[in-house]
């Protein structure tokens, strides 16, 4: 019987004390917590290396001489001076970027002729002719995003997009380049145009 009240009193004993152990475990305490966070800016450039003798644009210059009858670019005669410069940019949109295209005047206002210095003469109008009794100038480009319309020579848009993407784009490049066709019966003048290059996103 002394032995059987000593076990049992051992076994309430630890019993009792299981409890009070549980909470001798647990371990109180206070954080820090560091955040970091950068912001990154929407960045769409657009760059080139020609230079156009014209406080408004900074792109390639193209120049000839010719006499009618004359193509110029493409399969006919080469510009006497200027050639094909590529146009660089980058646009970390993630809505995507487009390219477009206008034919301006030397003021920067819509225009799709080759103007003549003089007025009374016949403005060249875009058009895609290689020959024939009409003049024409077209256009094209080739590059990163490409539209397949301007690919190939085409008529010089009011406002169209030429090139574009649903990704960003870090080192995208575009090369324009042009043809003039001067029929025989094109009055003795210079006759000058634009086309401007527009980057903008969301596409």
């Amino acid at each position: 019987m002394k032995k059987t009240l000593l076990v049992a009193g051992a076994v309430s004993f630890m019993t009792a004390a299981l409890p009070m152990s549980g909470v001798f475990a647990e371990t109180y305490g206070e954080a820090v917590v560091d955040q970091v966070r950068v912001s990154v800016s929407k960045v769409c450039n657009i760059r080139s290396g020609g230079t156009v003798d014209n406080p408004t644009y900074d792109g390639a210059e193209f120049s000839s001489t010719v006499t009618p009858g004359t193509l110029i670019g493409d399969d006919g005669q080469a510009w006497a001076s200027g050639t094909p410069t590529t146009l660089h940019y980058n646009c970390n949109d993630v809505g995507g970027w487009k390219i477009t295209a206008e034919g301006v005047n030397e003021y920067g206002d819509s225009s799709t002729v080759l103007v003549p210095s003089d007025s009374t003469n016949t403005p060249i109008a875009t058009g895609t002719a290689k020959s024939g009794s009409v003049s024409n100038w077209a256009f094209k480009v080739s590059g990163t995003g490409a539209v397949g319309d301007y690919t190939s020579f085409a008529n010089v848009p009011v406002s169209a997009t030429v090139a574009s993407s649903n990704d960003p784009v870090s080192e995208g490049t575009l090369t324009p380049e042009y043809r003039v066709w001067v029929s025989q019966e094109q009055e003795a003048d210079t006759y000058t145009g634009y086309v401007k290059y527009i980057l903008s996103s969301p596409l």
